[in-house]
Order: C-alpha cells, then sequence, then structure tokens
C-alpha cells in the first residue's frame, strides 16, 4: 500500500538525510496525483534514487524527477516492465505510446546527472540512443555525467559512435559500460582512442 510506502521513505530521509532512497518497490505503479504531492517534500532534497525492478509508470517518473528540483546526481531505471524506450516491431499499429520514455521530457531535469544506468530497459536500441543523442545536444546537458550503463539492451556500435558524436563538442564520460550488448572491438577502439570515453566495460 501507499502508506506502506511512505513510511518506509520516511525512515529513509532520517537515517539518509534524504539523499539516498532505493525503490524496488512494485507498488510505485499504484501511486495516484495525491500520492505523489505528498512526495514533493521528501524528494526535492535527493541525490540518488535507484527504480530497479519496480513497475513505475512514465507519468510517475516524470512527476518524481520533476519534485527532485534537479538534484539527481545519480539515476538507476534498471529492468522497468512499463517503461519503453522505443516501439517494438511487434507493437500494433495504433498502439499507445504513453509508456515510451522521451528523453527530451527527461534530460531536462537532470543537469547534475553524473551516473545513469539504463541497462536491460524495454526496447531500448539504437533508435532510443538517437532520441537520447539529439535530446542532450538540444538542451546541451549532462555534462557532468561520469557513468553510462547501457548493458543488456539492443543497442550496436553504430548507435553509440552516433550518440558520442552527435554530442562531441561537450558529451565525454569516464565509465561506459556495455556488457551483453552486440559491440565489435574495433568500436571500443574507436571510441577510446577518439576520447569519448576513458573505460569502457564489455564483460
Amino acid at each position: 500500500a501507499a502508506s506502506d510506502v511512505y513510511k518506509r521513505q520516511e525512515l529513509s530521509v532520517n537515517s539518509n538525510s534524504a539523499n539516498n532512497i532505493n525503490f524496488n518497490l512494485n507498488t510505485l505503479n499504484n501511486l495516484n496525483n495525491n500520492d505523489l504531492i505528498k512526495f514533493d517534500n521528501l524528494f526535492k532534497n535527493l541525490r540518488i534514487l535507484n527504480f530497479t525492478n519496480s513497475n513505475l509508470l512514465k507519468k510517475n517518473l516524470t512527476k518524481i524527477l520533476e519534485s527532485t528540483n534537479k538534484n539527481l546526481v545519480e539515476l538507476t531505471l534498471q529492468n522497468n516492465l512499463n517503461l519503453n524506450f522505443s516501439l517494438s516491431s511487434f507493437s500494433l499499429l495504433g498502439a499507445s505510446t504513453s509508456r515510451i520514455v522521451d528523453f527530451s521530457q527527461i534530460l531536462p531535469l537532470l543537469p547534475n546527472l553524473v551516473s545513469l544506468n539504463l541497462s536491460s530497459s524495454v526496447n531500448f536500441n539504437d533508435n532510443s540512443l538517437k532520441n537520447f543523442a539529439s535530446s542532450n545536444k538540444t538542451y546541451k546537458l549532462l555534462r557532468n555525467l561520469k557513468l553510462l550503463n547501457l548493458s543488456s539492451n539492443n543497442i550496436t556500435g553504430i548507435g553509440l559512435i552516433n550518440l558520442f558524436k552527435l554530442n562531441s563538442s561537450f558529451f565525454n564520460i569516464n565509465h561506459l559500460i556495455v556488457k551483453n550488448c552486440d559491440i565489435h572491438p574495433d568500436t571500443i577502439n574507436l571510441l577510446l582512442k577518439s576520447g569519448f570515453c576513458e573505460k569502457i566495460t564489455v564483460v
């Protein structure tokens, strides 16, 4: 129940100065707007959010990120079944896009982000990377990003190269993690030699 969520977060706030809250809670998809409004004061000082293995809805993700006052430095969205990052080729014609994460809406809320984990995301592919890259270029954000985890997603070397080339004037990271991705070793070497990344983990 939502009340259980509130209790856990208040305990976390008291013990961690409201800087770090873990959400491995399937109850998140039951939160309504009134519940989220009550969370505003809780989220405004957060630095770290972990939504691993939750059923978080896109509308709730957006509302929560808005409530953080752009203070987040670490965000984990690993393996969230209700967050889609592109339409699947098997999607029905005219299928709702309400679950599709649009980076042009998300990235402006994360200007101070240092670590982003998008591993094992639903339908995260080269089109998702293109949306990420174009949104980041438009807003010139994520200048502070040091760690990007894209493991276990359906991305290619071409998608990665386009991500960094499109943002080459201001976007480079210390550590890129692409475990369980079909990335050719030549692509890894190119990214490293070009100075886009200092370290790339593939296994």
